[in-house]
C-alpha cells in the first residue's frame, strides 16, 4: 500500500518533469512571470499583516503599561489610606495588598518577556494579561470601598 502511494507520487513528479520539458519557452515564461506575481502580492500581505500586527502589539503595549502603573499608584494610595486605619483593618487587608502588588509585578514582567508568537497566541496572551490588570484594577476598587466601610 505504501510502496504504491510512493511510486504514485514518483510517477507524478516525473510526468510533470517531462511536460515542462516539453513545454515552449514563452509558456514557461509565462508560467514563472504568473508565480513571481503571485508570490509578490503574498509577500506584500505579509508584509502588511506584519505592521498591523507590531503596531496592535505597541497598542496593547502602551495601554497594558498605562494600566499596570495605574494599579501600582492605586496600591501605594491603599498603602497610605491603610496607615491611617486601625490595626485590625491593617491586619485584615495586609496580605491582600501584598497579593495584589505581586500579581502587578508579575504581569509587569510576563509583559516585558513576552516574545512575540504566532497570532493565536499572541491573542490568547492579550485576553489573559488583559483580564489579569482589569481584575488587579476591580480588586483594588473592592478594597477601597471595604476599607471605607470598616473606617466608618
Amino acid at each position: 500500500m505504501r510502496t504504491q502511494e510512493i511510486l504514485g507520487a514518483v510517477k507524478g513528479f516525473i510526468a510533470e518533469k517531462i511536460r515542462e520539458y516539453n513545454e515552449p519557452s514563452e509558456r514557461k515564461v509565462f508560467r514563472a512571470a504568473r508565480k513571481v506575481e503571485m508570490l509578490r502580492n503574498e509577500l506584500q500581505n505579509a508584509e502588511m499583516e506584519a505592521k498591523a500586527c507590531e503596531a496592535d502589539w505597541m497598542a496593547f503595549r502602551k495601554q497594558c503599561i498605562t494600566d499596570i502603573k495605574a494599579n501600582r499608584a492605586n496600591i501605594m494610595r491603599f498603602r497610605k489610606k491603610m496607615e491611617t486605619a486601625g490595626e485590625r483593618i491593617k491586619a485584615k487587608l495586609h496580605d491582600r495588598i501584598v497579593d495584589l502588588e505581586r500579581k502587578n509585578w508579575t504581569l509587569e514582567r510576563k509583559l516585558g518577556n513576552y516574545q512575540r508568537e504566532v497570532k493565536d497566541r499572541w491573542n490568547e496572551f492579550k485576553d489573559v494579561l488583559r483580564n489579569d490588570v482589569q481584575e488587579i484594577a476591580g480588586s483594588l476598587k473592592g478594597l477601597t470601598g471595604s476599607v471605607m466601610r470598616i473606617a466608618r
